[in-house]
């Protein structure tokens, strides 16, 4: 959940408990499986109880719902022996589930999201080669020649304690410089590694397992599942086809925090580069999302109303 706000990473692990609990009330009964109580459901189960009895009714009911859907349409589900939630340190190793059902021959994942729909917030700083990180293909000296006298500065401006909404001419002196020297890196490595890189990219930001994405949204009162079915292991939903493609990389309006990239087969995702702290830092986060979708990565929406 790194990258987003305070509330928004509460609600997110409240969610994530009242999955959990969901699917151990279902299944205590159906087979007596159990639900781990770690540290990590501790953690979710504090963020639930600061809730608001609206908010914990809206969760509790779209946990419910997703409850009893999944195991309708996924056979696999049916076998759950126990649920556990997973620590925020998985995400690290590329592992982006938030609640695991064990059904003693495999795992399926579900990652919760409320009010968002986000699938990663990786960083770029001075030292970190996003290139070699994400894809396995290093990026050029060229790259860093270029981005690392903007850390720097924001390295100076932290031990000044600048506050960023202090620092002045962020679009031009900031966020254009570094974005337009990550579009150069994407195209060159795109154009020297071509449909493994393409493939290492995806795999990156959807991560190393296949899950279930849920996204609940309060405002509206509706919950949707989506099958993120990267490498074929989820009974519900269609196998999803890695693209083999970039046939381009854009500023959308000249942006000077945004890229658009666009594969091939309707895929178009969006880097939206952002300060995570209100104090200045010499690192900047991607909020990455999907605003272009395959035909076979459909959602189905439950209304809650």
């Amino acid at each position: 959940m790194s990258g987003l706000s305070g509330s928004q990473m509460q609600n997110g692990k409240a969610f994530e408990y009242a999955i959990a609990e969901s699917f151990g009330e279902v299944f205590s009964l159906r087979n007596g499986a159990m639900l781990v109580k770690n540290k990590a459901h501790d953690i979710a189960k504090s963020c639930f109880d600061l809730q608001n009895k609206e908010k914990k009714l809206l969760f509790k009911r779209a946990g419910n719902e997703i409850a009893m859907f999944l195991p309708a349409y996924d056979v696999n589900v049916e076998k759950c022996t126990n649920i556990r939630l997973q620590d925020d340190t998985a995400g690290i190793s590329g592992d982006v589930r938030d609640v695991i059902i064990n059904t003693g021959s495999c795992e399926i994942g579900i990652s919760a999201k409320v009010n968002h729909a986000a699938i990663k917030h990786p960083r770029l700083s001075a030292k970190l080669d996003f290139g070699k990180v994400w894809t396995g293909f290093p990026c050029r000296n060229q790259y860093f020649d270029t981005v690392s006298p903007i850390f720097a500065h924001l390295d100076k401006l932290k031990h000044e304690r600048k506050r960023w909404e202090q620092i002045t001419m962020k679009d031009s002196q900031i966020y254009l410089p570094i974005l337009t020297a990550f579009q150069d890196e994407m195209n060159w490595l795109y154009y020297e590694h071509k449909v493994i890189f393409v493939e290492n990219l995806f795999k990156y930001l959807l991560g190393k397992y296949d899950f279930y994405k849920i996204e609940l949204y309060v405002k509206e009162k509706e919950v949707s599942i989506q099958s993120v079915n990267l490498y074929g292991t989820l009974s519900y939903g269609k196998k999803w086809k890695i693209p083999d493609r970039i046939e381009n990389i854009i500023r959308p309006n000249g942006s000077a925090n945004t890229l658009i990239v666009k594969f091939s087969g309707g895929w178009e995702i969006s880097f939206r580069l952002h300060n995570a702290s209100g104090i200045a830092e010499p690192s900047l986060k991607f909020d990455i999302n999907f605003i272009g979708i395959s035909p076979d990565a459909g959602k189905h929406l439950i209304s809650l109303k």
